[in-house]
């Protein structure tokens, strides 16, 4: 029996519910949320508990399991923010870990709860990796696999240099959750190179948000229990059982799709679009991941003028826009976009919008738990220069951070971050024109 299939019986049977939610199946009638409301359960004696399954959870997990190809899988309801903090987590108190500047900022929550001292790193080559790795000598590497426009590192070299310098190799492969379902060579199998990583189910699989899994592989084994644990103090006592019905659906319907029918539809529509003056497509790894860039204007402005027409993106940076495909997208959709961007290509250049510098960061380790919690005070971001910031502040999405904690707020910096938020980006970590820094 399935989740589902036992939720199906149980609603077939007219139940009198003397238990959570308050709503009782009942209390939303006439409403759209008058059928979910008949699916949403709590922990009865046949719907298993996520914090200690053993039943038709326990089953989900192991078919988790199977398809990530690793030794445990914990099946999260509070996305992939909950497994990256509790990976983190899980390593103990105090460790040092190499940190990309591309890391989603659940990343610098795990690491500043757990007191780890972080090295921040630009470059995530395996070469540089190995530098340093054997300057500062890390408890762990944590890595993003693929990355929010679909790149992919050589995950193999990585692991192979992590393992021969005994650190453990983290992978947030939140956007990755669909590659066990491409045909060959697309997709990158992380089990062969992760130790622990975390997919974002909903990303990129159709269940519904907030939904992902925690992997741990056999040469992690010694933190599976300490990541559970993590999750049971991280996750809600009372999950829901809609969102981990909808993960059992959307397991059986991408096995039954035709990933490879998406990866021709995406090039021919790439194609198509490049064929347009002043525009351009591209794939980046994930073939199910296209980045639209216009010659004339931001990826800001781009995205107003799509969503004017009723068309909406992933993601938007000043380069240029993200679109998340998927084998159930309509044909018509890219159809409607290829109007769209036709409507609106120019082949001219433009000539007042003002580039993002590029920054030079530092590498140097710090302690970000001993500034997060340090007591400061909001100063104007324009300001800010010279100053230390106690929390991290970039822009989101993707929600990588320009500073960490600890680090000195500089000029380009500030530029960077001013010129994104001038042309429609959206800042974190900026609370209405100022920054938190040291007093």
């Amino acid at each position: 029996m399935s989740l589902e299939s036992n939720i199906n019986d149980y609603i077939a049977g007219h139940p009198a519910r003397f238990h959570m939610p308050g709503h009782k199946g009942v209390a939303f009638c006439d409403t759209f949320l008058s059928e979910a409301a008949k699916r949403d359960i709590t922990e009865l004696s046949f719907s298993d508990n996520l914090h200690i399954p053993s039943g038709v959870i326990c089953d989900i997990e192991h078919e988790l399991s199977d398809l990530y190809g690793a030794k445990r899988s914990f099946l999260l309801i509070n996305g992939s923010t909950a497994g990256v903090i509790a990976m983190l987590l899980a390593l103990g108190r105090e460790k040092r870990v190499l940190l990309p500047r591309n890391a989603h900022r659940s990343a610098i929550s795990g690491c500043i709860l757990a007191g780890h001292t972080v090295i921040p790193m630009e470059n995530t080559g395996s070469d540089r990796i190995s530098e340093l790795i054997a300057i500062h000598a890390p408890d762990a590497v944590f890595i993003t696999c693929p990355t929010y426009d679909g790149r992919c590192p050589d995950i193999e070299k990585i692991a192979k240099v992590c393992h021969q310098n005994s650190a453990l190799l983290l992978i947030d492969a939140a956007h990755g959750a669909h590659f066990p379902f491409l045909p060959e060579p697309f997709g990158v199998d992380i089990s062969k190179a992760a130790d622990i990583w975390v997919t974002s189910l909903h990303k990129t699989l159709p269940a519904l948000t907030m939904t992902a899994v925690l992997n741990i592989s056999a040469r992690a084994s010694e933190y599976e229990f300490g990541a559970k644990g993590m999750l049971n103090m991280l996750q809600t006592s009372s999950p829901s059982y809609i969102l981990m019905q909808s993960v059992e659906i959307a397991i059986s319907k991408a096995k039954n799709a035709d990933w490879t029918h998406g990866i021709v539809r995406n090039r021919s529509f790439c194609d198509i679009v490049n064929k347009i003056d002043g525009v351009s497509a591209e794939v980046f790894g994930d073939p199910y991941r296209i980045t639209i860039k216009c010659n004339a204007y931001s990826g800001f402005e781009l995205q107003r003028r799509l969503e004017h027409e009723g068309i909406f993106v992933e993601m938007a940076d000043f380069y240029g826009v993200v679109l998340i495909s998927t084998p159930f997208d309509p044909d018509e959709w890219y159809e409607r976009l290829i109007n769209v961007i036709r409507k609106n290509a120019c082949k001219e250049q433009a000539r007042l919008m003002k580039i993002p510098p590029c920054v030079s960061y530092a590498s140097e380790p710090v302690d970000i738990r001993e500034f997060a919690f340090r007591k400061g005070h909001a100063v104007k971001l324009s300001d800010a220069v010279g100053r230390v910031a106690i929390e991290p502040v970039g822009a989101y999405p993707p929600g990588t951070a320009e500073l960490l904690p600890g680090e000195t707020v500089t000029h380009d910096i500030v530029l960077r971050l001013c010129t994104i938020k001038k042309y429609g980006g959206t800042l974190f970590g900026v609370h209405h024109g100022s920054i938190m820094c040291i007093e």
